[in-house]
């Protein structure tokens, strides 16, 4: 079996490999918000991480949290959902308590997707590394 490059120089294998999954994760993932506008959808993160996990295993017969990784770059599209609620949120003449509640419970939230999307990442290396082998 051939080699596979990575344009990633710099950088560990482990993180090349996560910055290529998550970059194929990023742009799945942008692509399907530009095309409904209010919509994320998480097989583009599984996706991502199944392209980190074949690579890592591909080239270095091992996975490890590449995966996990990728799923979290592949979640930054989600930043535009958590501006969009905070922006149309501070428009309105609300109480002051409403709105440390609401930030607190928009980071909550904001934190819980993200670590949603590391998980389902790792899931998707663990399939793509069974995949390479």
């Amino acid at each position: 079996m051939s080699k596979i490059t990575v344009p990633f120089r710099g950088t560990s294998d482990i993180w090349s490999y996560a910055l290529v999954g998550g970059a194929v994760s990023l742009l799945l993932g942008t692509v399907r918000y530009w095309q409904t506008g209010v919509e994320l959808a998480l097989f583009p993160i599984f996706v991502g991480g199944f392209v980190a996990g074949y690579l890592q295993q591909s080239r270095l017969g091992e996975r490890d949290n590449a995966g996990f990784v990728a799923g979290l770059i592949g979640a930054l599209p989600a930043l535009w959902v958590v501006y969009g609620l905070v922006k149309t949120s501070f428009g309105f003449s609300n109480p002051l308590w409403f709105y440390g509640v609401f930030v607190l419970m928009v980071t909550v939230a904001t934190v819980v997707v993200f670590a949603l999307s590391g998980c389902i990442g790792s899931v998707g290396a663990r399939l793509g590394s069974r995949f390479a082998t």
